[in-house]
């Protein structure tokens, strides 16, 4: 069982029908997407427009989406209007449990999904201890966690404390994240877990899921 990963797609609508092909022509059924749908941060009509212009292209496709730090929080309905809502939930896909975090740790912009580092770690926690048993689980950001290779931007490291802290206490398998351009078709670890930035869409970056892997490309 594949997963394509896919993000950041910022307005670029171009961009969707090239991951939807590429899914169809690699036998792919499910595809995440990690957030920041739009370009148009501050207007909400847009954004809705953005995110189910992108549902409508993968109709054929079962999805999972969190939510990213630009899109508004008005975004959720249409999650739950497509089935697609992994925002602050768990779902299970081939016996992989994915829990899914959305909007960011805070930024100098102020977008409109943003979440302080307590609201973070209580949220990711809270989830966890509510899905360990023997079911493997991958977690799903839009975010990622701070000092590593996925939140660097020139010689700063902009990714979340708590994240950071839920890894190194949780000991996970694999974290799946975002939100950092520049990062984007990056991997890290930290102790035993490993971190994939997707990158944006627009730039053909994708990864795929299999088991409890990943593969970080470029399509085309």
């Amino acid at each position: 069982m594949k997963i394509l990963c896919i993000a950041d797609i910022h307005g670029d609508r171009k961009s969707v029908p090239k991951a939807r092909e590429f899914a169809k022509s690699n036998g792919i059924e499910h595809i995440i997407i990690l957030g920041d749908f739009t370009k148009s941060i501050w207007d909400t009509k847009e954004n809705l427009a953005d995110a189910r212009y992108v549902f409508e292209e993968l109709k054929d496709f079962k999805v999972m989406a969190i939510p990213g730090n630009c899109d508004s929080k008005e975004i959720l309905g249409i999650f739950d209007e497509f089935d697609a809502n992994l925002h602050e939930r768990i779902k299970e896909v081939s016996g992989i449990k994915f829990i899914g975090l959305g909007g960011s740790n805070p930024t100098p912009f102020n977008t409109p999904f943003e979440l302080t580092e307590d609201e973070i770690y209580d949220k990711l926690k809270g989830m966890i201890d509510e899905t360990i048993d023997e079911t493997p689980f991958v977690m799903i950001t839009h975010f990622p966690p701070k000092d590593t290779n996925c939140d660097k931007i020139g010689d700063m490291h902009v990714g979340s404390e708590s994240l950071r802290r839920i890894i190194e206490e949780y000991e996970l398998k694999l974290v799946v994240c975002s939100h950092i351009h520049e990062a984007g078709g990056s991997s890290d670890r930290i102790n035993n877990t490993k971190i994939a930035n997707i990158g944006t869409l627009s730039e053909m970056r994708v990864g795929i899921i299999d088991q409890m892997e990943i593969e970080l490309l470029r399509m085309g």
